[in-house]
């Protein structure tokens, strides 16, 4: 990566973010006292070193501390000076050789956090952080091949990535990921027995978390394709009973994806919440049917 600004550019973003007249935005943020006291420390190992010196950069959380106090604030405003403030940090830390860094630097590219969405440039950053030692962004390249994000579906290389993701980790996107391609039968021969044999195994391994740990991106997934399995019988036996507790499971941890403002879920919180109509109904049938 190019550094783009020069030492005192960066300190004049910085000190024009801090003065500007939106600073009160961040000040209703939880970390805005921590922002100070970090940028107090950059920019003076900043001026006296540059921005690869170790002490410019000796806390491998705080490119990601200062991206989350940006967004901390969900109706806050990013302005230009917090933009080039971040850009800038995530570059010195890539410089300095941060694999976590690379990979957050990555996810704002694949969201386009910051206006631009380059999944490109997030393949790039995720490959740099895999080989400076960070296992975890297999998965994102998993999912970079998975859906063709750079151009072809390629779904031997998302294979191999989650492949072995899911062995270092036992990780449980890697898991129902792994359960999509052998349930499709992409790259893999296809066996929905298998797939589902891997989302139970998924499932067993994010509910045996403590609960303040569990990922409801990772439960939404798995509830949803486990519910699908088992109200049209795919790789088990028909269960609308199971199914429909699964379809709320689903919809419980699809609602707390919405509150945190992912809205790419509500097709399939919705989709959730018709299903378990249709359980019911089928369940109700079976009553009137005894």
């Amino acid at each position: 990566m190019i550094i783009k600004l020069d030492k005192k550019e960066y300190c004049n973003y910085a000190e024009s973010l801090l003065n500007s007249d939106k600073a009160h935005i961040y000040e209703e943020c939880n970390n805005f006292e921590n922002f100070y006291e970090i940028y107090e420390d950059w920019k003076e190992a900043l001026l006296e070193d540059g921005p690869d010196s170790e002490a410019f950069y000796e806390d491998e959380e705080a490119a990601e501390a200062v991206i989350a106090l940006a967004f901390e604030n969900p109706n806050a405003e990013i302005t230009p000076e917090m933009k080039v403030f971040l850009v800038y940090i995530y570059e010195c830390a890539i410089v300095a050789g941060d694999a976590k860094a690379m990979e957050s630097y990555g996810n704002i590219f694949y969201s386009g956090t910051l206006g631009v969405q380059d999944f490109n440039m997030a393949k790039k950053l995720y490959e740099m952080a895999v080989a400076h030692g960070l296992d975890e962004s297999l998965l994102n390249l998993g999912y970079i091949y998975y859906y063709g994000r750079c151009g072809e579906q390629d779904y031997q290389k998302a294979y191999e990535c989650f492949s072995k993701y899911a062995l270092i980790s036992d990780d449980t996107q890697s898991y129902y990921k792994l359960a999509d391609l052998y349930f499709h039968g992409r790259y893999v021969q296809e066996d929905k027995i298998y797939a589902y044999r891997l989302l139970c195994k998924a499932l067993a391994i994010e509910t045996d978390k403590p609960e303040d740990e569990t990922d409801a991106r990772s439960l939404s997934g798995i509830f949803k394709r486990l519910a699908d399995c088992m109200y049209y019988g795919f790789g088990t036996e028909i269960d609308y009973d199971g199914a429909l507790m699964a379809y709320h499971n689903a919809e419980h941890s699809y609602y707390e994806l919405l509150k945190m403002g992912d809205n790419m879920v509500r097709n399939l919180y919705d989709e959730c919440i018709e299903m378990q109509g249709k359980c019911r109904e089928k369940l109700q049938k079976s009553l009137l049917s005894c």
